[in-house]
């Protein structure tokens, strides 16, 4: 079966560098998730901020979500208006082939620096919450979990070495079904690709599913184009109320003071902060301005590195709280610093090392063997 390309339209898809940025900022917001989170703040200044849409500028799990719908949006749009054949198997590879090199580094990377450079009783005063992961010590059954954790798709406890992969769990198992969420999304009509939305919402009502997230993704990847003329006929002043529309959605369960332990509650926070990621991404294709800000340097560079960044950040933060801990005035700031820069050097790295040589390679293994490109899927 293959998605057929349309006959009257060339295949015009490029990468949208804009996205990338984003993704970027999105994996520094989770670092500072986890820098704050590593503290016990209770300053009134910190609280003013954290009940505000300024939030958004450490709101992890709205990231994560963004990261989702990211894929989603990215992932399907070569596919999901018939401007490239979507091969199953080519799909799987090239997917494998992006996730696992890095992520599998940085466990090993993880496991040496939590074995040599990491002391427990060092980070006694640190929040609870940052203490418990690294809490362990080797025997059998962390030896066994530690096997398990590089499946990533297994069932596993992912807090025991990188916390933050978590995420990429969700990744992997909603990546074996999304070419069949894109052939549904393609072949349906508006009308259908809603109800099928709800019933996804309906049936992925826990974190672990998060199918109607990705299918928002999906979703924008469909309407692209009507979505970007709408926005582009309209004002700055309308533009930039959106936008701040779109904080305060990606922000409502701070913004609110809302209460995350009721599954309704939570369930209306994902598709709030989903929306206004969704907002975020069409504003970016479709408004010049707001592309170009994004398609500076540091941008560039934060979204070439994010998926590293995102994997390594959190075992370069415990090892530094450990060597820093709370022995000079300054410890947080030195924390800070050396997690950021430490990390970004450790990504880039990554990046050159693994990330791209492993993608190269997923090409030219595609294409020397044709049967990686079978299993095509068909819209008519």
């Amino acid at each position: 079966m293959t998605i057929l390309p349309s006959p009257q339209k060339p295949n015009t898809i490029k990468r949208l560098t804009q996205l990338d940025s984003l993704r970027g900022l999105a994996a520094l917001s989770v670092f500072f998730e986890h820098y704050t989170n590593s503290y016990n703040i209770r300053s009134a200044t910190y609280r003013f901020a954290y009940f505000s849409p300024l939030h958004i500028l450490w709101n992890g799990h709205a990231a994560v979500l963004l990261f989702f719908i990211l894929s989603g949006f990215v992932l399907s749009l070569p596919f999901i208006n018939n401007e490239k054949p979507l091969q199953i198997i080519e799909f799987y590879v090239k997917r494998i082939f992006r996730i696992y090199p890095a992520f599998l580094l940085a466990i090993l990377i993880a496991l040496i620096l939590k074995y040599y450079f990491y002391d427990v009783t060092s980070v006694n005063e640190f929040s609870l919450w940052f203490r418990k992961p690294w809490a362990w010590n080797w025997n059998s059954a962390v030896a066994h979990e530690t096997l398990k954790t590089f499946t990533l798709i297994g069932k596993f406890n992912p807090d025991l070495i990188i916390p933050a992969i978590w995420s990429l769990i969700i990744e992997m198992r909603i990546s074996i079904i999304l070419p069949f969420l894109i052939i549904i999304a393609s072949r349906g009509n508006l009308l259908f690709n809603l109800l099928f939305f709800l019933v996804l919402t309906y049936w992925g009502q826990t974190s672990e599913t998060a199918l109607g997230v990705f299918f928002i993704g999906i979703l924008i990847a469909k309407y692209k184009e009507p979505l970007i003329t709408k926005l582009k006929s309209q004002s700055n002043w309308f533009i930039a109320m959106l936008i701040l529309f779109a904080i305060v959605l990606y922000t409502i369960d701070f913004t609110f003071g809302l209460n995350t332990s009721h599954a309704i509650v939570r369930g209306i926070i994902n598709y709030s902060v989903s929306i206004g990621s969704g907002i975020f991404i069409i504003v970016l294709i479709s408004r010049p301005k707001a592309a170009d800000f994004l398609k500076r340097p540091v941008f560039i560079f934060l979204g070439e590195v994010s998926y590293s960044f995102y994997l390594i950040h959190m075992p370069i933060l415990y090892v530094m709280c450990s060597v820093f801990s709370f022995k000079y005035t300054l410890s947080p700031l030195y924390i800070l610093l050396s997690s950021l820069s430490i990390s970004f050097i450790l990504s880039y790295i990554m990046l050159v090392g693994i990330e791209r040589p492993f993608q190269k390679l997923a090409k030219k293994i595609i294409s020397k063997y044709s049967v990686l490109r079978r299993g095509d899927i068909r819209t008519n």
